[in-house]
């Protein structure tokens, strides 16, 4: 099946050897997000500002080499691991609570660009699991999907500019004694 897969019938479109590059642009969307956010996070408190800056550079890390070397199985698991713990990272702190911080223990409001970040990870995670699973079958040709690329670094700098642009005014917290969030969105 995975030989089918990699030899399309005549007149179809070649989607898996594109995989890599469009793993990489998703990847590069969630880094985009997480270092557009990255200085509300360091008004809140310095180590949790630093998790965002290092989260969003392993993803556009992750990136790069998944384009630049292949995929190979430990960069896949990697990035599948990487992603895995962000996303349970961020469970975590909508559930039980941030672990650091002055708000520790306090469980952040679930906002539209945290949703919209860790649906970008889950996708990592997806789609590094598919190229594990047609491994063989992915095509090494590094150029054919340099449009892809382009397009994808064009996608996490608007993002990432879109929400820069914001100043942080979506990371709002409510003033009240107990301090109950009040969050539009929170990555």
């Amino acid at each position: 099946m995975a030989r089918a897969l990699a030899q399309p019938q005549a007149g179809s479109v070649a989607v898996l050897p594109h995989l890599p590059w469009l793993a990489a642009i998703v990847s590069l969307a969630a880094a985009g997000i997480h270092f557009a956010v990255a200085p509300a996070h360091f008004e809140e408190y310095w180590l949790l500002g630093w998790f965002f800056i290092a989260t969003a550079w392993l993803q556009a890390t992750w990136a790069i080499a998944l384009v630049g070397f292949g995929t190979r199985t430990s960069l896949l698991i990697a990035g599948i691991c990487l992603n895995l713990l962000v996303v349970l990272v961020w469970v975590w702190t909508r559930t039980v609570g941030v672990p650091v911080g002055p708000e520790a223990g306090s469980a952040e409001a679930l906002g539209w660009v945290d949703g919209i970040t860790a649906g970008l990870e889950i996708g990592v995670i997806a789609l590094a699991a598919g190229l594990l699973a047609v491994q063989p079958a992915v095509a090494r040709d590094r150029w054919s999907g340099l449009w892809l690329a382009v397009g994808g670094l064009v996608l996490a700098v608007l993002v990432g500019a879109v929400l820069a642009s914001s100043g942080g005014d979506e990371h709002a917290h409510d003033e009240t004694p107990g301090g109950a969030h009040d969050e539009a969105g929170h990555a």
